[in-house]
């Protein structure tokens, strides 16, 4: 699904499965990883329920490395067509604005001439 949706251009990421799984488990991973270790720190003079939270952080890995494993090629694709498609519409935009940059400068720079020769020829009405 994914190869063909990255070779027809845009890649539907929210329609694929295994990607959301792997990020929830990515998450479930920070959120019961963080949890085990303030549980730790708390039960660390309970030695049964030490090993219990040290068990449960080691589960949290395990669930850390299974989203990664989801996640990997196809978050590497997506990134990379999104990269890959806002660095051509950058560079087409960045051409079209260097086209019309020296147009621009020069009516700048025309505009601010005639401000500042009408403002000098008021100033030099009002001395005499």
């Amino acid at each position: 699904m994914m190869f063909k949706a990255a070779s027809e251009g845009m890649m539907m990421w929210w329609k694929d499965i295994k990607l959301w799984v792997g990020v929830v488990l990515i998450i479930l991973n920070f959120v019961i990883g963080f949890y085990a270790k303030v549980m730790m720190v708390i039960k660390i003079n309970d030695p049964f329920y030490w090993w219990l939270w040290v068990g449960i952080y080691a589960f949290s890995w395990l669930l850390l490395f299974a989203g990664i494993f989801l996640t990997g090629w196809e978050t590497y694709r997506i990134i990379t067509d999104k990269v890959n498609r806002n660095v051509k519409k950058t560079v087409r935009k960045t051409y079209r604005h260097a086209k019309s940059l020296p147009r621009k400068g020069v009516e700048l720079h025309r505009k601010s001439m005639s401000k500042i020769a009408a403002t000098s020829k008021m100033i030099v009405q009002r001395m005499k």
